[in-house]
């Protein structure tokens, strides 16, 4: 019985240095230093597309996401290397454009190793065009997006 409460307390501090590592716990980090990332309330998912290098056949190196919010007509878009490569990789970029050559927003620096974004652009029944870009650890490029946009 002894054992099973040791194995129990030993899940569950492991379970709360997850949670705390993954910035979920109290005192989360600073923003771009935890793999999180989130365009708040009201934002649904409407697309995810892969980062891509092809080297005769293609390696996905990432996601670029691309959120919708009815309410406000708001996109929102989060790019995000693979689990592997998280803190590891040496850039994070995301870009968006309301279409066609309106509004556009960017978010790219050298010291996103997470992720980046989340960024909006206002285009209720108009058309963005979403493209990310991570570059690995090794340095290579992987680029993604929407090549046609999204309508809303």
């Amino acid at each position: 019985m002894r054992s099973i409460r040791t194995k129990a307390a030993v899940l569950c501090a492991a379970a709360a240095l997850t949670l705390a590592g993954a910035g979920l716990g109290a005192g989360a980090a600073s923003a771009h230093a935890v793999p999180q990332g989130s365009c708040g309330s009201g934002f649904v998912k409407v697309g995810s597309h892969k980062l891509t290098a092809d080297w005769g056949k293609p390696h996905v190196g990432g996601t670029v996401t691309v959120y919708y919010n009815r309410s406000t007509g708001k996109n929102c878009a989060i790019a995000r290397p693979i689990h592997a490569w998280a803190g590891k990789a040496k850039n994070v970029s995301v870009w968006m454009q309301r279409l066609p050559h309106g509004a556009r927003d960017a978010d790219s620096s050298d010291s996103y190793r997470f992720y980046a974004g989340p960024i909006y652009v206002s285009a209720r029944h108009k058309c963005i065009r979403v493209f990310a870009q991570v570059k690995s650890p090794q340095g290579e490029i992987y680029v993604g997006g929407t090549p046609r946009g999204y309508c809303r």
